[in-house]
């Protein structure tokens, strides 16, 4: 069985008729464990409710939680409101449990047969958790796949974070906004191709995925691209979509199936997600 690690942030998502557990780290790794992987993230939830209810909820859907911590700070929360399209936006406290993510041995040992290392750009936002993922990192085998959840929130990124992230990254996904954001840091203009092909080939990737939302989506590969459409669903909400779709590319991918299946499975569970409340939905 193939063995992903995912770090960062867990949270709820707090919905104004209720709330659903999420944080991207976390989604990812539930759907690559439906997927048919051996699945952990590497977190911290605090000594509360929240964290309580959190812990409860990973293990019912029969994921482990021995890599996530407990401190005194509280469990992260997100306030999600939806536009008219059922898009959502987030608000997304500050200094919560996954701000404070310390190192641990035992995270490490994990690692050092890790078939994938995935981690994202918002749970570096703060110094700990930031120093902790850049010591995991350099004990993921060489053979490791680190794959990179591009997620420019508010204004919790930084040059820095952006260039340690596709610096150690072999597969990136983003949408075109991320895209225009980061191509903008770097000085580089023209169409949204053209800044597709810059980050993939500046930084040696062996797939950049572009996100498009119901336009569907775009990747890049050593030598070329190819473009898919996204499935027609009622939206319910957008949550834990492009988490799906990426944790499903993912699973296909360290199984050798061919990259444009992987991507068309990818955007068939994503539609899924999309028909229903949250991330943890399937």
């Amino acid at each position: 069985m193939k063995k992903i690690l995912s770090f960062g942030e867990i949270v709820w998502d707090i919905f104004e008729d209720g709330k659903v557990l999420g944080g991207a780290p976390l989604n990812f790794a539930y759907y690559c464990s439906k997927l048919g992987t051996k699945s952990k993230i590497i977190s911290a939830v605090g000594r509360d409710a929240n964290g309580m209810g959190a812990l409860e909820t990973i293990i019912s859907h029969n994921m482990s939680t021995d890599l996530v911590s407990t401190n005194s700070h509280p469990t992260g929360e997100v306030l999600v409101s939806l536009d008219e399209q059922h898009s959502a936006k987030y608000d997304i406290v500050k200094n919560c449990a996954w701000d404070f993510i310390e190192y641990q041995e035992r995270a490490a040992r994990e690692i050092a047969d890790a078939d994938v290392f995935a981690f994202g750009t918002l749970a570096q936002r703060s110094q700990m958790s930031r120093d902790t993922l850049a010591r995991l990192v350099e004990k993921c085998p060489p053979n490791c796949l680190k794959v990179i959840d591009v997620n420019l929130r508010l204004k919790f990124y930084t040059k820095e974070i952006i260039d340690f992230s596709l610096t150690h990254a072999d597969i990136v996904k983003m949408n075109e906004a991320e895209l225009n954001k980061i191509c903008n840091m770097y000085g580089y203009n023209g169409d949204t191709l053209m800044r597709a092909k810059f980050i993939f080939e500046a930084f040696d990737l062996k797939y950049l995925i572009l996100t498009r939302g119901e336009d569907g989506y775009t990747v890049f590969e050593k030598g070329g691209m190819f473009i898919g459409q996204a499935k027609k669903v009622k939206i319910v909400d957008t949550v834990g979509a492009g988490d799906s779709f990426f944790a499903t590319f993912m699973a296909s991918i360290i199984n050798g199936e061919d990259p444009e299946l992987a991507a068309e499975k990818g955007a068939e569970i994503a539609a899924q997600v999309c028909s229903r409340r949250g991330a943890f939905c399937l």
